[in-house]
């Protein structure tokens, strides 16, 4: 398993940060070459390792790296003939200014506001996103910062460490000198759910989410099963004005853009009404069950689709039927248009729809043909069983629902709409 130790040091108001990693990486003891993402500002000035004889770099904002918009390779050759394992352990440092990324926005470096990840990798990202675990001192060079993420971040003097034991591919974190006083917490039984807020606007629908964690959580366990962990952190930041980069979820930790700013899109699966804020923490928390497909593919869609179908069955359960069925017919409308998931690139133009829109529509029908009850025999085996390849998914469906109605979802995800 692939591991990173170090020290972090950020300073919002100059947009900086500086590192010194040590990492352990795993490659196969014939592998001639590593390949590693990092931000295009980063400056390396130092990679030392035994196994590492030359190191090159490829040019900025490689359009071929996935999710990252502003990223570059570095080639790592590795000698084979020092080699005595698989680990290759190396040791960066490096520095250099992350501001806000594109038109995402969806990290930077900047004051009040530091949100770090595998979009604008601060850490050596290996080009197979491969899981890791991570033991990360970070130091603000302002004294009032607040770090929020993983569930195992413990505050050090006026320092943070990030420690990730179960491991996964990214360690996003976010930080501001304003959840210091900005901040709602709510105890759901034994369990607690922090909610940090960046602009102070945000606050009424803060608490007002809140409330509805709860409600979302105890309706997903109902029907999907059990999780391990009931304790979650959520910040909003303030990602709006047309910015796209939205929110996402990693263990425990859930960002959400700007909840008040309905008006910066009409796509469906935000909608511009009164569920948006709702619709969109719903879907984020879904990918606590729907996450384990490998996100540089096509089978993507049984992270996406499944989170936002969820999304779609929880808002049912807080808005009622009819606005439920108003939402299926639109995102049936908007699947007639378009062609078939079934080996999609992720960076198609249709992508975000066949995941966000078609997918969750396939998902519907299938539930129509096998019922209620017998949809959720398969999403509470699916995540008991922790399937996460389409192949595993259409035999589970198979044994069910019956052949048929496998082949029947298998056509709809390599056509269009019969």
């Amino acid at each position: 398993m692939n591991k990173y130790i170090g020290k972090v040091k950020i300073d919002p108001n100059k947009n900086h940060i500086s590192a010194d990693i040590l990492c352990r990486m795993y490659f196969p003891l014939d592998y001639k070459q590593a390949v590693i993402y990092m931000h295009n500002n980063l400056e390396i000035e130092k990679i030392e390792s035994k196994e590492i004889e030359r190191v090159s770099y490829g040019p900025k904002s490689d359009e071929s790296i996935p999710f990252i918009q502003e990223g570059r390779k570095v080639f790592l050759d590795i000698d084979e003939s020092k080699r005595t394992s698989e680990m290759v352990s190396i040791s960066m440092k490096y520095s250099g200014e992350i501001t806000k990324i594109g038109q995402s926005g969806i990290n930077r470096i900047e004051k009040h506001w530091v949100e770090l990840g595998i979009y604008a990798p601060w850490f050596p990202l290996e080009e197979n996103f491969p899981e890791a675990n991570f033991e990360i001192d970070v130091e603000f060079t302002e004294d009032n910062y607040v770090l929020i993420g993983s569930p195992n971040i413990k505050k050090n003097g006026k320092n943070y460490k990030i420690e990730i034991k179960k491991s996964f591919s990214d360690c996003s974190f976010v930080a501001s000198d304003k959840f210091v006083d900005q901040k709602i917490e709510i105890i759901n039984g034994d369990n607690k759910v922090l909610i940090y807020y960046i602009d102070e606007k945000n606050e009424k629908s803060a608490r007002k989410l809140g409330k509805q964690v709860k409600v979302i959580i105890d309706y997903y366990t109902e029907c999907f099963g059990e999780i391990e962990n009931s304790d979650y952190t959520i910040a909003i930041v303030p990602r709006g004005n047309g910015e796209d980069g939205g929110g996402y979820n990693r263990p425990g930790f859930v960002v959400l853009p700007d909840i008040d700013d309905i008006g910066s899109s009409s796509h469906v699966k935000y909608g511009n009404d009164e569920y948006y804020a709702f619709k969109y923490l719903a879907h984020e928390l879904a990918h606590l069950w729907w996450h384990g497909a490998d996100p540089k593919t096509w089978e993507d869609w049984l992270n996406e689709s499944f989170a936002e179908y969820s999304s779609l069955m929880a808002l049912e359960k807080l808005a009622g039927k009819n606005i439920f069925d108003k939402k299926i017919d639109e995102y049936e409308k908007i699947s007639e248009k378009l062609n078939s998931i079934w080996g999609i690139e992720r960076d198609d133009d249709d992508a975000f729809d066949l995941l966000y829109v078609k997918g969750p529509y396939l998902i519907h029908k299938l539930k129509m043909k096998i019922g209620k009850e017998g949809f959720l025999t398969l999403t509470r085996s699916m995540h008991s069983k922790n399937i996460v390849t389409t192949n595993d998914f259409l035999k589970e469906v198979k044994n069910i629902a019956g052949e048929n109605i496998a082949n029947d979802f298998e056509y709809n995800l390599k056509n269009i709409n019969r």
